[in-house]
């Protein structure tokens, strides 16, 4: 699991800045956060460190970026980025 202290406050290429954790599940975290630039609030789903050494999480992670890039609905929210940071996966 991740802990939020080590999240709290940290900024993401230079640009989103971490405010808090929204939800822990099995294989990610979601985290609040903001963008500097505009001031606008994101949300960032990062990949358990412990999970991002397993290939079939990493996998499953990716595809669901991918996937959910893909997807335009009013009730999906929309994918701005996946990628790595500190060597942890992440989907913005």
């Amino acid at each position: 699991m991740l802990s939020e202290s080590l999240w709290k406050d940290r900024v993401l290429f230079s640009r989103w800045k971490i405010q808090h954790c929204v939800y822990t599940g099995g294989m990610s975290s979601v985290f609040q956060a903001l963008d500097t630039h505009s001031q606008q609030p994101a949300a960032i789903k990062v990949l358990d460190p412990n999970r991002q050494t397993e290939t079939t999480w990493g996998q499953r992670f990716l595809r669901e970026a991918r996937l959910l890039a893909q997807l335009q609905h009013p009730h999906i929210v929309q994918s701005l980025h996946a990628g790595e940071d500190a060597f942890l996966g992440y989907l913005l």
